[in-house]
This record gives C-alpha cells, sequence and structure tokens, in this order.
C-alpha cells in the first residue's frame, strides 16, 4: 500500500511477543522481526518504518530469492 494511502485504522498494533494488540489483520512476520530487533536495540524509538526501493519492488514481481552473494567471508 502507498504510503499516502495509509490510514491509522490500517496500522497494527503488536506487543514485544508479536501479539496483535489493535488492529484486525495479522502480522508480517518478517516485518516484526525486523522492527522488534530496532525496539530492543532503541527503546527510546516510538516506531520504525521502513519502504522498499523502486528496483527491490520491480525484481519481486519475478517471484525468485536473492543471491547471497554478498554476505560471505570476503
Amino acid at each position: 500500500m502507498h504510503f499516502s494511502l495509509i490510514k491509522v485504522s490500517d496500522l497494527i498494533l503488536v506487543d514485544e511477543d508479536g501479539l496483535v494488540v489493535e488492529g484486525e489483520d495479522p502480522i508480517n512476520t518478517a516485518a516484526f522481526t525486523i522492527h522488534s530487533a530496532i525496539h530492543r536495540a532503541r527503546p527510546d524509538v516510538n516506531a520504525a518504518c521502513h519502504a522498499h526501493s523502486v528496483h527491490g519492488k520491480a525484481f519481486s514481481v519475478f517471484g525468485r530469492e536473492l543471491e547471497m552473494i554478498t554476505q560471505g567471508k570476503q
């Protein structure tokens, strides 16, 4: 969903265990993993968001996993 279309009612509030506190939809497990790590590391942060690049969104339509070519030992 484009950011300009998001309403408060589209958001989901979860606790530190990933249990939905407010909202109707199930959570995205990958997003929870990333965002909860931020909040654990920075308890002073009230909210975290991320976006996907145009190139990343375009690549995702192929349904292929990314090759881990930059994560190994150098």
